[in-house]
């Protein structure tokens, strides 16, 4: 069943045969529903690509709300749909039906901070220490931007990370790993204002085995 917002022609809501009408963020979309009995391999691909973003995404949501809250904004859509389109452009790898994230190209967050100077990482028994240089003249760098950090594990589809507990100035912090978690990390620092309201690129730190 459909509805009408206004007049014979307005908005439609709802089911209407094999398309389905809705609203996001005040704009309306119809998308077609049903099965279909064969697929090209451009389809097949595209579903891969989507699907190897969206994992990889999942663990991290809450980074992502953050990271790339600034571009959302501006494009009146979701973060996650900023990262989604960001990720499906640069951050794959390989062909289908062995497509993968390219971790080093991948951004976990996206903006116009000065990003971390001279950053690096070193794995001390069961925590992270991450470290950075500070340098006052650096434009779009305030002493009071905060730091974000991230640990990936592919193996286990999960994640650690860390909002706001330490500052651009402070030069260093300490990521504690939850028991439980081994295999290859895949590591990331940037910086958010205090206020929100801008975001560096985030810096790749390569990986390490934990």
């Amino acid at each position: 069943m459909s509805s009408v917002d206004f007049g014979p022609f307005g908005n439609y809501r709802g089911r209407m045969g094999n398309l389905v009408f809705y609203k996001l963020m005040g704009r309306q979309v119809v998308r077609r529903i049903g099965r279909s009995t064969s697929h090209s391999v451009g389809q097949l691909a595209s579903w891969q690509r989507m699907s190897v973003v969206n994992a990889f995404l999942k663990p991290i949501i809450p980074f992502i709300n953050v990271g790339y809250a600034l571009q959302a904004q501006e494009r009146n859509i979701f973060p996650q749909n900023a990262a989604v389109s960001y990720l499906l452009r640069y951050s794959l790898k390989g062909v289908y039906p062995s497509l993968e994230m390219d971790y080093a190209k991948v951004l976990v967050s996206q903006g116009v901070l000065a990003p971390p100077l001279n950053a690096s990482v070193v794995l001390l028994l069961d925590r992270l220490h991450f470290s950075w240089a500070y340098d006052p003249s650096v434009p779009l760098s305030l002493p009071s931007d905060e730091v974000m950090v991230l640990a990936y594990f592919p193996g286990l589809a999960k994640a650690v990370f860390e909002i706001g507990t330490a500052v651009r100035i402070s030069g260093s912090l300490v990521l504690p790993l939850p028991q439980g978690l081994a295999g290859d990390m895949e590591l990331y620092i940037s910086f958010v204002a205090v206020n929100r309201k801008a975001v560096s690129d985030s810096v790749y730190l390569g990986s390490i085995n934990a």
